[in-house]
């Protein structure tokens, strides 16, 4: 008999062969700049194998998400339009390349341009870039909802960095139910979920996916976003709210045009 884990990844290899190859309608809006990101890691590393990079606080320290804590749950940034919120996401991903092994975290991205991917498309940490309106993309939620109970006892994560979440309400209603699910317990399960949101959606149909996100981080915006003080001018700059109530602010580092 097949087992339950070959089943999985069969899920994934019929994914990934569904998933067309990104357009080239338009170029990628920037790009990571690997060198210079290396260097930023090695000056405020070390990293451990249970922490992930997210940005660098306005002290110099480096903003560190604790992988043992499922508390913080899935993470969303919001923002208005060229605040950095696909930069952010970005560096995130490019990071794990110099702090972390494909044995210990592989990510995927699902976006609505996967043009916009390009420059992280030969990272060895990468399981595959996904379209939200590609066939295979439901596929691959479902299999990664089944690798949550195969890989109980292995210290493997998952980082899903998600673009533009509001994107997903166009999806099929089986791959609707698979994200939510992900979205309130991916956490628990070694499946770390970052996505965005633009400031113009953050209070329409969203709503309800809001509510999934276990922590709100706030980038640039022209608008008042109720119970946040502060309003962002800078690019590439969040604000984020911590256990004591404390507003950190932080920053993507090193993206050139």
């Amino acid at each position: 008999m097949i087992s339950q884990a070959a089943r999985v990844e069969t899920m994934y290899k019929r994914a990934m062969r569904s998933q067309p190859a990104a357009t080239r309608q338009s170029e990628p809006e920037l790009f990571i700049n690997k060198r210079k990101l290396a260097k930023v890691l090695d000056e405020v590393g070390p990293f451990t194998e249970d922490t992930l990079f997210i940005g660098i606080a306005d002290d110099g320290l480096p903003i560190l998400l604790d992988l043992e804590d499922a508390g913080t749950g899935s993470m969303l940034f919001v923002g208005d339009r060229k605040a950095g919120k696909n930069p952010q996401l970005k560096t995130i991903a490019a990071a794990l390349e110099f702090t972390h092994t494909p044995e210990q975290i592989k990510f995927a991205v699902i976006t609505d341009d996967p043009n916009r991917w390009r420059d992280l498309q030969d990272s060895p940490n990468l399981i595959n870039i996904f379209s939200y309106y590609s066939p295979g993309t439901p596929s691959f939620l479902e299999g990664l909802v089944n690798w949550t109970s195969v890989n109980r006892n292995s210290s493997q994560v998952i980082v899903l960095l998600i673009d533009n979440v509001d994107h997903m309400m166009h999806m099929p209603p089986d791959a609707r139910e698979n994200l939510s699910w992900l979205l309130r317990y991916g956490a628990e399960h070694k499946v770390r979920i970052f996505a965005t949101l633009e400031t113009r959606a953050y209070g329409m149909k969203t709503h309800t996916w809001r509510t999934m996100f276990g922590t709100l981080l706030y980038g640039r915006t022209m608008q008042d976003i109720p119970d946040v003080p502060i309003r962002h001018r800078r690019r590439g700059e969040f604000i984020v709210t911590d256990n004591a109530g404390a507003i950190v602010r932080f920053h993507t580092p090193l993206l050139t045009m």
